[in-house]
């Protein structure tokens, strides 16, 4: 069984199980995991963490599995320390809260020297995982419980080998810019930094997940004017140059349908980027909009 496989067996198995469990029992599993990855120190702002935080709580199965189940249980967690819109906070709501802060921090510690390479995808994945799932827990008070440090681990695992791994680190994106785009927005560094990580990832192979990211990136930038130029400029240009070759394309292929047919695929793909990076641009006010619409 590969490493993907094994993940999603255990999350549509035992997942379920444990997710019950932490509806019965809120605080079980996140107390136990804080435990068990010694939890200390403060993030610093690459996802790491000051102090002990990566040599706490044994070997890096015990310290997979305690994230796994603290993630898996955090729902009900959670529905003791957020309100709904217009309510009150609940009654426990400040003494349940202080387990969080410490978990995540713990999750964005390094891996353990000692992990083999399976057990760091698994360790990076079970944070990207954790931030999905704590995204609500960050979007209502991003300083205090730690936007910043969340997105920026994250953000270092999109391009890791491991598919399931990068497959989490997508998702934790795609989610804080649902959850959390005009916090992000408002922080010069942090939607630099995610700017910074698209630019490197726009050489993946695989057009859904470029789209994705796109996206994702797009719903920030819709809450921040100033950056929509600087968004929309790598697509147009990629976008270009296709179009520049598939002109020529007929001068220097002639006939050779098979060639014009790639070209024009390359296109497409190019097309389809543009299309996902200015899709979520339509909030901009008007005159960032006519600023972008000049690089067309």
């Amino acid at each position: 069984m590969g490493l993907e496989e094994y993940c999603e067996f255990r999350e549509a198995f035992l997942g379920v199980a444990v997710a019950e469990l932490g509806r019965q029992r809120p605080v079980a599993f996140a107390a136990h995991a804080v435990q068990v990855l010694g939890a200390g120190g403060g993030a610093h702002e690459g996802g790491g963490a000051a102090g002990g935080g990566a040599a706490g709580g044994g070997s890096w199965q015990r310290r997979e599995a305690a994230l796994f189940a603290a993630t898996a249980s955090v729902e009900g967690l959670l529905s003791r320390v957020l309100a709904p819109p217009g309510m009150p906070p609940p009654a426990a709501a400040a003494e349940t809260g202080t387990l969080l802060v410490p978990l995540l921090r713990a999750a964005l510690a390094p891996p353990p020297a000692a992990a083999s390479a399976a057990g760091v995808a698994l360790l990076l994945r079970a944070r990207c995982k954790l931030v999905t799932a704590l995204a609500p827990f960050l979007a209502a008070a991003p300083a205090e419980h730690g936007l910043e440090a969340a997105l920026r681990g994250v953000l270092g695992c999109l391009p890791h080998a491991a598919a399931t791994t990068a497959a989490a680190a997508l998702e934790s994106v795609v989610h804080l810019s649902r959850r959390c785009a005009d916090e992000i927005a408002s922080s010069e560094p942090l939607i630099e930094a995610l700017l910074d990580a698209l630019g490197r990832q726009l050489a993946d192979p695989d057009a859904e997940r470029r789209a994705a990211l796109i996206s994702a990136c797009g719903r920030v930038v819709a809450c921040s004017a100033s950056h929509a130029e600087r968004f929309v400029a790598p697509f147009v240009a990629e976008l270009q140059r296709a179009s520049a070759t598939l002109d020529g394309a007929a001068d220097y292929l002639g006939p050779a349908y098979e060639s014009r047919a790639r070209v024009a695929a390359q296109l497409a793909e190019r097309l389809g980027d543009a299309t996902a990076a200015l899709a979520p641009l339509r909030p901009l006010p008007k005159p960032a909009l006519v600023a972008v619409r000049t690089h067309l």
